[in-house]
């Protein structure tokens, strides 16, 4: 198919020592990169133990630069009720009621 690139993850460690690999294709083979970055669309990949949708386990996620996560649509909502919730008490602590 000639995809740019392709990830493989390995938990188990069946391949290699590290869980999760990258190849870029180059001319007509691909190889694999040392890094997870992903240039042209200005993300990479990481691996992310933590809870999603109920189940614990290491997750691929999309990651900035820095290695930060890319939030999910569930912590961007989270994140975006946090924030409201703080503006309100600030609101409150001014002597105004934020729903008015």
């Amino acid at each position: 198919m000639r995809v740019t690139y392709y990830v493989v993850f390995d938990p188990a460690l069946f391949l290699r020592r590290k869980s999760l690999h990258l190849y870029a294709l180059r001319r007509h083979a691909y190889v694999e990169r040392a890094n997870l970055w992903l240039p042209e669309i200005g993300l990479g990949l990481c691996i992310w133990p933590g809870t999603y949708e109920g189940c614990e386990a290491e997750w691929i996620r999309w990651c900035y630069e820095d290695g930060t996560p890319v939030p999910t649509g569930a912590e961007r909502a989270e994140q975006a009720h946090a924030r409201a919730e703080r503006l309100a008490a600030q609101l409150r602590a001014l002597g105004l009621e934020p729903e008015e």
